[in-house]
């Protein structure tokens, strides 16, 4: 995170070489939409689903809900696995800004992730989807029987987030 134009251009200044376009956007203390999604090896998206994070601690998910995934937000995510030819499991992070009603990328992960594990408590078996995609054996199915959970918590996130608190160390 930059906070100002002169802090920007002192870290261009140390740049010794820059060979690649260097890409800033806004930063959004704001929710994220994580949408993870599997694909197969032949182009098929095998499953695409959305969680929304209304808050993050140091990076990490605090709560993690089950939400739809409006139709304007699922064709860009699967023409942009479609243009990048990934292939298995990957999750998009959009992070949401309420003033301007915009979602902005911020990245996408092309590997299991720190939400793995919640959204599969959730219902979504991202593992055995990944088998799936590559024609192994693992349902095919987008529901694991176990998970039945539309809202996980971090507790370990949410307990040092609360000491951040008592302690006035929030950034």
């Amino acid at each position: 995170v930059i906070s100002s134009p002169g802090e920007l251009f002192r870290f261009l200044t140390r740049l010794e070489l820059i060979s690649a376009p260097i890409i800033a956007q806004p930063f959004q203390n704001s929710p994220s939409l994580i949408v993870h999604g599997v694909r197969s090896e032949s182009g098929q998206i095998i499953a695409l689903r959305a969680f929304s994070v209304p808050r993050k601690f140091e990076g990490l998910a605090l709560v993690l809900n089950e939400t739809t995934l409006p139709e304007k937000i699922r064709k860009p995510c699967e023409q942009f696995a479609h243009d990048s030819s990934i292939t298995g499991a990957f999750h998009y992070d959009l992070i949401f800004s309420p003033n301007r009603k915009f979602l902005y990328f911020l990245e996408i992960n092309v590997r299991f992730g720190g939400t793995t594990d919640k959204v599969l408590r959730m219902g979504f078996d991202e593992p055995a989807l990944m088998l799936a995609a590559y024609g192994l054996r693992g349902s095919s199915k987008e529901n694991y029987p176990g998970g039945n959970h539309s809202r996980i918590v971090n507790k370990r996130a949410i307990l040092k987030h609360m000491l951040f608190v008592l302690k006035d160390q929030l950034t």
